[in-house]
């Protein structure tokens, strides 16, 4: 079972996936009574309010009437992180596809938030780049 976002049409949802179909954590959640869930708009929320291990429980239980969401589109795991910090070459084949020795210690680094990009979205690359690295986190 996994946490996510999605949208269909306008805004964020966050929802489930159980069995490869996504279901609305919030409609999961006033079916099932777990009314401190009812009204959570995203992942984001999810996360900020301290109710993810409460959405991981209502997700793996069972729930009649709960329909799956048609034709959800996949938004990026977290919508408007604060900051994004990544670690530079601390997977040993990362570094040796590279060609990049790894460093004795690891050394961290930041991202933009416009760096993430939803499932089926489009990559943009910029004009002036000569080369684009592309990693999946």
């Amino acid at each position: 079972m996994r946490i996510l976002n999605y949208a269909i049409g306008g805004g964020a949802r966050a929802g489930f996936v159980r069995d490869g179909r996504v279901y609305d954590l919030a409609e999961a959640a006033r079916i099932a009574g777990f009314d401190r869930l009812a009204d959570i708009g995203s992942v984001d929320e999810l996360l900020g309010r301290g109710l993810l291990p409460d959405a991981l429980r209502l997700g793996s239980a069972q729930q009649p009437g709960v329909k799956p969401v048609d034709k959800p589109r996949v938004l990026t795991p977290v919508l408007k992180p604060q900051k994004i910090l990544m670690v530079a070459v601390n997977y040993p084949s990362h570094g040796k596809e590279s060609g990049v020795k790894p460093p004795p210690e690891p050394y961290f680094f930041t991202k933009f938030t416009s760096c993430l990009v939803a499932d089926g979205e489009p990559i943009l690359l910029p004009k002036v780049s000569k080369k684009v690295d592309w990693e999946v986190e």
